[in-house]
């Protein structure tokens, strides 16, 4: 039986976040570096992973262009082979993990179900078990340093799921969804608790405010956002994109009154906070390079006390930190990210010069041997 989570002696207890790791078989080495260095450096007491934890929609890619013709079965073993690269990390460090899903988890012949039995797999998985809950939602007990008293509770929310028949993932969380949360709140009343999700509720929303397209990123109808400074503080590096329908999701938390906080992925390079009627609304930015981001990716940290659970702190380990500044560190951080791709190619033309000329010197000087010789 799994030991269950507690706060530590010194009355403290430590959440190390990763979102949107969204990579293939072959991890980007400055991505898994990262989330080394964060394990070693943090020493977290429990890691989540807060979706997207695979390009599950990319599966069939090959590594150099085109497609494999995958069959189901191929397919779950290169997903079996894909989280073992992740979950490995803190599996082999002795972290306690916990995982939902993301939009991009299941859009593949490989269900959430069998997905679970791969998490379920590692000795340090903390959550997922079969229950009369929706598939991916459940809820974390941590206990206080004598092991005994409940001290804070943690929500691990689906926010996505995939209709292979239509081929339409639908972003939202569901009447069954909301009736259960209903009822772990009852069973947890007076706990302070927090709450992980992949997509953002609807309510993410308040925190930003229209604006001119100097000032702001693009949103749908061709409208311009930034954060509200009243509201939030931050970064919005892009529009926020929540959840289509949440069926009374917000009503029941704010009923609740024990959720402190709701933890976002997905948008990732949103790094913002802020509070509305008593819960902090925290978007965290992602952790892959194979997927889009920005120099602002990293990992957000959360420390609470035994004494306050409610009164936690965060703050966000970010490559530099983890990995370094120096020419090495950054050399792999600029192969590795996407989005930097305009700089690659500046590189590779200033190898290529460099190249170039190194050849032009080395000829000359080879000439001036053989003329030598003669």
């Amino acid at each position: 039986m799994m030991e269950a989570l507690r706060f530590r002696q010194d009355g403290t207890f430590t959440i190390l976040q990763m979102s949107d790791v969204q990579d293939l078989l072959w991890l980007r080495p400055a991505m898994r570096r990262m989330m080394e260095q964060a394990c070693d450096k943090v020493k977290p007491d429990l890691i989540v992973y807060t979706g997207d934890n695979l390009l599950g929609n990319h599966v069939n890619d090959r590594r150099f262009f085109g497609k494999h013709r995958y069959t189901p079965a191929q397919q779950l073993e290169v997903i079996r082979k894909t989280l073992d690269k992740v979950f490995r990390i803190p599996e082999l460090r002795g972290i306690p993990f916990a995982v939902i899903f993301g939009n991009h988890d299941d859009r593949n012949d490989v269900t959430k179900e069998q997905q679970c039995e791969i998490f379920r797999s590692y000795l340090c998985n903390r959550g997922n078990e079969v229950s009369e809950a929706p598939v991916g939602n459940y809820v974390l007990p941590v206990y206080g340093s004598d092991g005994k008293t409940k001290k804070l509770a943690i929500y691990m929310v689906d926010t996505a799921r995939y209709d292979r028949e239509k081929d339409e993932c639908y972003e939202s969380v569901t009447p069954e969804q909301v009736a259960w949360f209903r009822a772990e709140a009852d069973q947890n009343r007076g706990v302070d608790a927090i709450m992980f999700l992949h997509i953002p509720l609807a309510e993410i929303r308040y925190f930003t405010k229209e604006t001119d397209a100097f000032d702001g990123v693009k949103g749908a109808g061709g409208k311009y956002y930034c954060l509200d400074p009243d509201k939030a503080e931050g970064v919005l590096g892009e529009d926020v994109s929540p959840v289509s329908e949440e069926n009374g999701f917000f009503d029941a938390i704010r009923a609740c009154g024990d959720v402190r906080a709701i933890v976002s992925g997905h948008d990732h390079v949103n790094d913002f906070e802020g509070t509305l009627d008593g819960v902090r609304f925290i978007a965290s930015p992602g952790c892959s390079f194979r997927s889009y981001g920005s120099d602002a990716r990293g990992m957000p940290v959360f420390t609470f006390r035994e004494d306050d659970p409610g009164a936690f702190t965060k703050r966000v380990v970010r490559y530099p930190e983890l990995c370094g500044t120096d020419a090495g560190a950054r050399l792999r951080y600029l192969l590795d990210a996407d989005e930097k791709v305009p700089q690659k190619i500046a590189l590779l033309g200033a190898a290529a010069v460099v190249g170039a000329t190194a050849a032009g010197v080395g000829a000359r000087q080879l000439m001036k041997i053989v003329r030598k010789r003669k």
